[in-house]
């Protein structure tokens, strides 16, 4: 376990710091930015498949008994959904073709006669049941002369594959994030390193009686400043050793 005592180089604090930094704001965009996404989607993608549902149920004309039979097992073939017709008698007939999941409500509030002659051309709404975003759309309908409804509930497709491609997107920009960020924090720490390995080299060169050796002016200003110091230092050394040599000779001259 001594590895855990030994101080860390200067190249593993700054990609160590970077890559910190790289993966907050990763988090950041996955907490924040990616849910924010992936609500637009599927907001997006039920108002397309809200209008198409709609288009598809708004019928004109008058229609016979038969033909609005065809007509709404076709619709719920090519829907995908659950679809009945609402008679102003109160009878529901649902699709010979329905899915084995429920996606129409019971009629609990508004008896199937009075829907049948409020209902109104192109409302629609969405609604979430069994944990499945689904379309209720509904029409006016005119069977042999008198006013019918026809009732549509269409789960939601799509968003599944735009958020799988959205949610891969992101992922790949958090590991080029990361990855930058650990290549900018081994870069930054290679010119600082040879930077201060330079200044470590003029304090050593000072350190083995070389006073005439000087540090260059090198960035950042911390690492001018200590230059400065170094070279401050240096000169201060070199001028009193200047006068001792000085006060040597001339006690010598005395002497003799």
């Amino acid at each position: 376990m001594n590895w855990i005592r030994r101080p860390l180089s200067l190249q593993a604090w700054l990609v160590t710091a970077f890559v910190a930094v790289g993966v907050v704001a990763s988090l950041a965009v996955a907490l924040v930015v990616l849910p924010t996404l992936e609500n637009s989607i599927r907001s997006d993608q039920a108002n397309r498949e809200g209008k198409r549902v709609a288009d598809a149920i708004s019928v004109t004309g008058d229609l016979d008994m038969q033909d609005a039979h065809a007509l709404l097992d076709r619709l719920a073939v090519e829907l995908g959904g659950e679809l009945r017709l609402l008679s102003p008698s109160g009878n529901v007939i649902p699709a010979n073709v329905s899915p084995q999941i429920a996606y129409l409500p019971e009629f609990t509030a508004t008896p199937p006669g009075e829907l049948a002659l409020t209902t109104r051309s192109g409302s629609r709404t969405t609604v979430f049941r069994n944990g499945t975003a689904v379309i209720w759309a509904g029409s006016p309908l005119r069977i042999q002369g008198e006013r019918w409804a026809i009732e549509a509930g269409v789960p939601v497709r799509g968003a599944a594959g735009e958020i799988a491609i959205v949610r891969r997107r992101v992922l790949f920009a958090v590991i080029t994030v990361i990855a930058l960020a650990s290549i900018l924090g081994l870069l930054l720490a290679h010119v600082l390193g040879r930077r201060m390995r330079g200044l470590a080299g003029t304090a050593a060169t000072l350190a083995g009686g070389d006073l005439s050796a000087r540090a260059g002016a090198v960035a950042p200003r911390e690492l001018t400043s200590l230059g400065d110091s170094i070279n401050t230092m240096a000169s201060r050394l070199e001028a009193l050793v200047a006068e001792t040599v000085t006060d040597r000779d001339r006690a010598r001259a005395l002497i003799s």
